[in-house]
């Protein structure tokens, strides 16, 4: 994760760059576990087209393993459980201009 960069290199790229960083490593991350990348679309045990995203998939590479949990792989992204579980991915998704307006 972006903490152990530690030295502070990166400090100049501002809070965008340091999503950028972090998205990298989970997505390094996913593809050391996994043998490659998430896709667009993923799959249930039958075969079946889940219309998760892939920004999903990496939050346990976020340290978001909890709230990946409560989402329903086998429902889509618009299903009264997984929509309400929208609002709270974390803020590496979140563009820039949302965050500055946070602050």
């Amino acid at each position: 994760m972006v903490g152990e960069l530690g030295d502070g290199r990166f400090g100049v790229l501002g809070p965008a760059g340091t999503d950028l960083i972090r998205l990298g490593e989970a997505l390094r991350d996913y593809h050391d576990e996994h043998d490659q990348f998430p896709t667009d679309v993923s799959y249930d045990a039958r075969g079946a087209k889940s219309k998760l995203s892939w920004r999903v998939h990496l939050l346990p590479y976020l340290g978001e393993q909890e709230l990946f949990q409560q989402f329903r792989l086998d429902e889509p992204w618009d299903s009264q459980t997984n929509q309400g579980l929208i609002k709270k991915l974390p803020q590496v998704y979140r563009p820039n201009s949302q965050k500055l307006a946070a602050e």
